[in-house]
C-alpha cells in the first residue's frame, strides 16, 4: 500500500487522533462528540476482525 511498517502505521495513527480532537474543539465540539465517532469506528472494526476470526476458525475445522 504505502510501503509503511507496523511502526509507522502507529505513529499515523495518533497522529490523526490528535489532529481530529484538536479539529474537533475549534469547532466547539464537546468532548463526547469528539470521541464518539473514533470509538464507534474501533467498535465496528472490532466487530469484523472478531467475525473474520470466527469464520477462519471454523473454516480451518472443515478443511483440517
Amino acid at each position: 500500500m504505502l510501503e509503511l511498517v507496523r511502526k509507522d502505521w502507529w505513529v499515523l495513527l495518533i497522529v490523526l487522533c490528535v489532529v481530529w480532537a484538536i479539529e474537533c474543539q475549534l469547532e466547539g465540539n464537546s468532548l463526547l462528540e469528539t470521541i464518539e465517532a473514533p470509538l464507534l469506528l474501533c467498535a465496528y472494526l472490532a466487530a469484523v476482525f472478531l467475525l473474520d476470526r470466527w469464520v477462519q476458525s471454523r473454516s480451518a475445522r472443515k478443511t483440517g
